[in-house]
């Protein structure tokens, strides 16, 4: 499966909001809140957050012939890390970002957005 980095922005920023989540709720929760995406490509997408240290979370994989499958897990919620790179991704530098990444012939990911996000930062304030 291929990343969606505006998936994994909505979903974070989801954890940024207002919203109410159950400490350690079910992966299951959260496929509500994002109907028109596939359980298993949401799963995936927490696994990547988490993965990047955005997101404490546990998503569950099983190991087939054909491939990883996402099964069922659970969140606490964003860590401080989540929480600055949403601020981050709410800033001019996202799109500038982003269109650096295509414009170099690669993939955007979440762990490469969060290096491109405090490179350009760290640069407009000159550091």
């Amino acid at each position: 499966m291929i990343e969606d980095i505006d998936l994994t922005k909505r979903i974070l920023e989801y954890f940024a909001s207002d919203a109410k989540w159950p400490s350690n709720a079910s992966l299951q929760t959260l496929y509500s809140k994002f109907p028109d995406e596939s359980q298993d490509s949401i799963a995936y997408h927490v696994y990547c957050a988490e993965s990047a240290g955005l997101l404490e979370a546990n998503v569950n994989q099983k190991h087939t012939a054909t491939g990883v499958f996402f099964t069922d897990g659970w969140i606490v919620g964003l860590t401080q890390k989540g929480g600055e790179y949403v601020r981050d991704s709410r800033s001019s530098y996202w799109n500038k970002a982003q269109e650096e990444i295509k414009n170099a012939g690669l993939e955007v990911t979440t762990k490469l957005m969060i290096d491109m996000l405090g490179r350009m930062i760290r640069e407009s304030l000159g550091i």
